[in-house]
């Protein structure tokens, strides 16, 4: 996701719940979701999501509500109002939120899978996809993810199929067979798929996160990981969300707790500690 460039910018990813946005006026995250990215977390009414939104090596968070198919992102890891608003999707969309630099312009922005087609979009206003492509065949075992594969600075897609441990890669924003494709993970995997760039070389590679075990490999082919950790165990019950937290150029782990009012927690390297940084912001399940 450049990377983010998971998003460096981040490769998403899915799955939790909760309920509803505690969003005010323009957007008034009290509080804090495959980048994926670029994929997303889901909560009841949506998705939580990080990206680098205006383009300066940081990744940070972003929210969409699939009630009424509004984004709101921040470009800070803060406790705050949304510094970006627009709705893109349709009231109670059931797309799944992807992230990524689809243009190689240095900034992320978002898209949408509904089964097979990809709606992807470049830059955070309402309109239509600047980029339709299809990709996977949209079985529910087929996890999107994004990321940048061969290091050309344009994120694209992604499938994880589950039932075989295998990843479809591809290195083009167009509709064809994966350019790369590999198994990590076994097969019925339960494990959650994330994305990034954690060697900082500019090239997004996959992991695995199971429970509090991080299980991530630095290149596209089948084997061991290559750097494995123990990060945000429950309680809280935590979502992996890694992205380039410190514009280092290497993504890392982070962690949302969405029962706890959505609170982040971001570490600044693929190793076994406590958060570096820790902030509410978006969902409140209250």
């Amino acid at each position: 996701m450049r990377p983010t460039r998971s998003i460096r910018r981040t490769a998403s990813v899915v799955t939790a719940v909760v309920t509803t946005l505690a969003l005010g006026a323009p957007a008034t995250a009290t509080g804090a979701s495959p980048r994926t990215t670029g994929v997303g977390v889901q909560s009841t009414t949506g998705y939580e999501v990080t990206g680098d939104w205006n383009g300066d090596g940081i990744d940070t968070p972003g929210i969409f509500d699939r009630s009424t198919a509004t984004w709101y992102l921040r470009n800070s890891n803060s406790t705050g109002i949304a510094n970006i608003t627009f709705v893109y999707g349709n009231a109670n969309d059931t797309g799944y939120p992807v992230v990524g630099d689809w243009d190689g312009n240095g900034t992320d922005t978002v898209g949408l899978v509904r089964g097979d087609n990809w709606q992807l979009r470049n830059s955070h206003t309402t309109g239509t996809a600047d980029i339709a492509i299809r990709y996977g065949n949209g079985m529910p075992a087929h996890r999107p993810v994004t990321g940048d594969w061969n290091g050309d600075g344009i994120d694209t897609p992604g499938v994880f199929q589950a039932s075989s441990g295998t990843w479809y890669l591809r290195n083009s924003n167009t509709t064809g067979n994966a350019n790369i494709s590999f198994d990590y993970g076994n097969a019925g995997e339960s494990g959650f798929p994330v994305v990034g760039d954690w060697d900082g070389n500019g090239t997004d590679t996959v992991g695995l996160v199971r429970g509090d075990k991080w299980q991530l490999r630095n290149s596209h082919t089948t084997g061991t990981a290559h750097v494995s950790f123990a990060y945000a165990s429950s309680p809280p019950v935590t979502w992996p969300l890694p992205g380039d937290w410190n514009g280092d150029g290497s993504d890392t782990a982070g962690a949302v707790a969405p029962a706890d009012v959505s609170v982040w927690y971001l570490r600044n390297s693929n190793t076994t500690g406590v958060a570096h940084v820790t902030f509410s912001y978006g969902f409140d399940p209250s």
